[in-house]
């Protein structure tokens, strides 16, 4: 996802519906690039109305939606910021076409290395055209054994024609133990070539 030469700057972290651990695979990504000393931004674009923390509502000043962050690895300074948004649903096209938004993003980009961006689900809302735009890349969570195959196939297909480059799909939740009792007579069988992995993993 993030090879030496021309990586992606600002990464969409998509999925078809709730629930399905969007927030999850973010927060474990800002984890694994803070160690790699990239200075990560993670933003919660899941809309919510109960304010947690640093916010950005479309009236918000940059200096209050973006915390400052020193370098990675300074003393007394962390290489991950996060801010959530604070408006509903229906505000989406008011947050994201706003000036102050385009200046948030214009602001992030030069003072982060990597922009984990979750949005809302992809079949609820339009939020992803709305940021098509501005992504570099998508990375797609599914969760196992839950969402239905052609639930994510219908979803990779309207990420396409928005015209976005769908990087990967994250399998989440995968239960590496019954994977790893899997063998070559069960119905697992077209897993057999990586039973080891499950077994080592679980």
């Amino acid at each position: 996802l993030f090879p030496a030469s021309n990586p992606p700057k600002f990464v969409l972290i998509t999925s078809s519906a709730p629930g399905e651990g969007k927030s999850f695979v973010a927060s474990a990504m800002a984890r694994v690039l803070a160690m790699m000393g990239q200075r990560v931004l993670v933003v919660d674009g899941s809309p919510r109305r109960l304010l947690l923390g640093q916010n950005f509502p479309h009236e918000a000043l940059l200096d209050q939606c973006l915390p400052q962050v020193g370098d990675a690895g300074g003393p007394g300074t962390s290489p991950v910021a996060t801010v959530r948004r604070a408006s509903g649903l229906r505000d989406s096209q008011n947050v994201y076409s706003n000036p102050a938004f385009e200046a948030m993003l214009r602001e992030a980009r030069a003072r982060y290395d990597v922009i984990l961006f979750e949005v809302a689900p992809v079949l609820l809302s339009a939020d992803s055209a709305l940021l098509r735009e501005h992504a570099d890349t998508v990375l797609h969570v599914v969760k196992w054994n839950d969402t239905l195959k052609s639930t994510v196939a219908a979803t990779l297909d309207h990420l396409g024609k928005l015209g976005l480059d769908v990087a990967g799909v994250v399998l989440n939740g995968v239960d590496l133990e019954e994977q790893g009792r899997y063998d070559v007579s069960d119905r697992g069988r077209v897993y057999r070539n990586y039973k080891s992995f499950y077994q080592a993993s679980a």
